[in-house]
C-alpha cells in the first residue's frame, strides 16, 4: 500500500488559515502533520528557528523567508510537503511592502524549495483568504506536476 503525503504549514499573515482548510477535509488525519504560526519576527526565528540572517538581510516579508518557514516547518514535523506562508495581510505596510503582498513557500521532499510572489491588494480578509487559496492550489499543482510560473529558487541548501 502507498504511503499518503503528509503537510504541514508554518503560517504567519494568514494566521492559522491553510491548516484550518487542509484540517477540513476528512482525510486529514492522514496527511496533516500539523502546523505552526509564527507572526512575529522574534518566533520565526526562536521557535522555527529561521535565521537571523534571512529575517536581518532579507526580511520576514521575501522569498527567502518564505522559503525557510517551508523547509523548517516540513523538517520540524516530519512531513513530506512544507508550506510557508509570510506576507502583509493589511491594512499597515510591513518592510515598505504594500498590504497585499504575499510570498508563498513550498518544500516538497529533497526537491529544490521555491517560493511564488503574489499581490492582492485587497482588504485585510481577502488577502488572507486569497494567500490561504493560492497556496493550496501551489501544493495541487506541484503534485500534479503542473507548472507553476514565476518561481523563485535558491540554491543555498538551508
Amino acid at each position: 500500500m502507498e504511503k499518503e503525503l503528509t503537510i504541514t504549514a508554518a503560517e504567519s499573515l494568514t494566521g492559522g488559515a491553510f491548516i484550518s482548510l487542509i484540517s477540513s477535509d476528512t482525510s486529514a488525519g492522514s496527511v496533516l502533520e500539523g502546523g505552526i504560526v509564527t507572526y512575529s519576527s522574534d518566533k520565526k526565528y526562536k521557535v522555527l528557528k529561521v535565521t537571523r540572517e534571512t529575517i536581518n538581510k532579507f526580511g520576514v516579508v521575501s522569498p527567502e523567508c518564505a522559503i525557510e518557514m517551508a523547509e523548517k516547518s516540513r523538517k520540524m514535523f516530519d512531513a513530506d510537503i512544507g508550506v510557508g506562508l509570510t506576507g502583509v495581510a493589511g491594512p499597515s505596510s510591513l518592510e515598505n511592502q504594500s498590504p497585499g503582498t504575499v510570498w508563498i513557500g513550498l518544500s516538497y521532499k529533497d526537491e529544490k524549495p521555491f517560493a511564488k510572489h503574489f499581490y492582492f491588494g485587497c482588504e485585510r480578509n481577502e488577502n488572507k483568504r486569497l494567500a490561504v487559496l493560492n497556496a493550496h492550489e501551489l501544493v495541487r499543482r506541484m503534485l500534479l506536476d503542473k507548472p507553476i510560473n514565476n518561481q523563485v529558487y535558491f540554491e543555498e541548501n538551508r
